[in-house]
């Protein structure tokens, strides 16, 4: 049998390559791609955010050690501003996981406000809340608020303290409002004592009405039901609307 050339011997190598190039080919790999999505984990009141990859292999979002198991993959690792977006869209969707956030909060009995005792960070007394690994993602009032099922209503409108008090987490205490509105407020009296009996006139003139603690009564509500002989607010209101009408009465009677 004769030798084989060089040739034939460059020829039998290209050929095994293409038959092994053959058998990869043959034999595709399917991608993983997820196949889970769960938001938000909350049973302990830290985990917000669960992403599973596949069967057994993931990312997941891990803000405190007691949420689970960290995996790694390839995916890039969740930012402080992923985190506080995470947490600030679920509060504001969820009234239930906002008032979570709030309950979490160590607080001091003050009159019908309920004050977060934690350090002020902001200037005029206010805080800053952290929860679920995102720190500091907003102020204590805006979370009021959306606990309240509620958000800023129009573009450059605030989170307006009726009682006053910025330290205050209690549900129905902050609403949306203007800035005029909201300044307005500031050095409102709120009610006085009535002179001809033993309960109390309310002058506020803000809708809804300031709320400021009276003693002898457990709520605000306690109080406007059964503490309160006259509303400044509503009687304005009627004598502008009688005054309208008898106008508009005098108007029509001048035409005949």
């Amino acid at each position: 049998m004769a030798p084989s050339s060089p040739a034939d011997e460059e020829w039998s190598d290209s050929d095994q390559i293409m038959s092994d190039s053959s058998q990869v080919m043959s034999d595709p790999v399917e991608p993983q791609l997820p196949t889970q999505l769960n938001l938000p984990a909350v049973e302990d009141g830290s985990s917000i955010l669960t992403i599973a990859l596949g069967s057994d292999t993931g990312s997941i979002f891990q803000p405190t050690p007691t949420s689970g198991t960290c995996h790694t993959d390839e995916y890039s690792p969740i930012t402080a501003a992923d985190k506080a977006d995470l947490v600030i869209d679920q509060a504001q969707l969820d009234v239930d996981y906002a008032r979570k956030i709030l309950d979490g909060l160590p607080i001091e009995q003050g009159g019908w406000c309920e004050l977060v005792t934690h350090q002020p960070t902001k200037r005029g007394g206010y805080i800053q809340v952290s929860y679920g690994g995102a720190n500091k993602f907003a102020s204590l009032q805006e979370v009021v608020l959306w606990a309240d099922g509620k958000v800023l209503l129009s573009r450059g409108d605030q989170c307006s303290h009726r009682c006053h008090s910025p330290r205050c987490r209690v549900v129905g205490h902050v609403i949306s409002e203007s800035a005029v509105e909201n300044n307005a407020r500031k050095g409102c009296l709120v009610w006085i004592k009535c002179h001809h009996c033993d309960k109390y006139i309310l002058v506020c003139m803000h809708d809804p009405c300031c709320i400021k603690t009276v003693p002898g009564f457990k709520t605000l509500e306690d109080f406007l039901t059964n503490g309160v002989c006259r509303f400044l607010l509503e009687e304005t209101r009627q004598q502008a609307n009688d005054n309208a009408m008898m106008a508009s009465a005098g108007g029509e009677s001048d035409e005949y």
